[in-house]
């Protein structure tokens, strides 16, 4: 459990069901159907094409997604360095970032 301890109490107690959409479908009609209360995203774009966390933001930010964000990440050095800088782009500290062992 550990790092993830608060992240498995929060989606248990989520009062919807999980939805995973590719980058491509993340549009202002399918956020507000979805109505997320949180949005978990990687760091980093993987093979499926889902996008970067700074691509995420970005968008998420343009569409004034409000609630919010989970980000992970491989241990990395400067995790609160990477994390300021994401919350930097607008959803200041509604976003986090933690590292996956």
């Amino acid at each position: 459990v550990g790092q993830y301890g608060a992240l498995a109490q929060d989606l248990a107690a989520a009062p919807q069901p999980i939805v995973y959409l590719p980058f491509a479908a993340l549009d202002a009609a399918t956020l507000l159907m979805a109505a997320p209360d949180l949005v978990v995203c990687a760091l980093f774009a993987d093979e499926m094409a889902t996008g970067d966390a700074v691509a995420v933001v970005e968008r998420l930010v343009k569409l004034k997604y409000a609630q919010r964000i989970l980000v992970i990440c491989p241990s990395l050095p400067s995790l609160a360095m990477i994390e300021a800088e994401l919350q930097a782009m607008g959803p200041g500290p509604k976003l986090r970032l933690i590292a996956r062992d």
